[in-house]
């Protein structure tokens, strides 16, 4: 317990830090309140931006990836999505305790597509949207 605490107090203060991602032929540095969300399908990591600009990573993983942001700011809300705070529009309720998050159309470059949380995550999701993240772990989904 103590370690999570510890461990999310670190991830908290890097909210105003750079993060230096493998693209390509060359290593781009970007900061961590330009990233609206990371996607991943296919064993392909891509970054987008605030700006709608998509970058693809050298990454095949979120895993790889994730423990790099802030808690505070960034959540894990399944294998395919690490999303910023700001990029969360609205969340519905959904059957069986799952939630459906709608994102921010303007964060997420256009794309209105419904993600959905699932109910082992829903509970921890809300709070770290409350901001309480004293319990939170934000560990990788499998």
């Amino acid at each position: 317990m103590y370690g999570d605490v510890k461990r999310n107090a670190e991830r908290t203060a890097m909210s105003d830090k750079t993060l230096v991602v493998p693209s390509g032929q060359k290593d781009l540095q970007l900061k961590m309140s330009d990233i609206a969300f990371i996607y991943s399908k296919a064993g392909m990591v891509s970054v987008h931006l605030k700006n709608h600009e998509r970058l693809i990573t050298q990454y095949s993983s979120i895993d790889e990836i994730q423990e790099q942001f802030p808690i505070d700011k960034f959540y894990r809300v399944s294998r395919q999505y690490l999303i910023n705070k700001e990029a969360v529009k609205e969340v519905q309720k959904d059957k069986n305790r799952k939630l459906i998050l709608h994102p921010d159309p303007e964060l997420f470059n256009g794309h209105t597509e419904e993600i959905v949380i699932s109910r082992y995550r829903s509970k921890e999701f809300k709070k770290w949207l409350k901001g309480d993240l004293e319990d939170i772990k934000n560990v990788p989904v499998v």
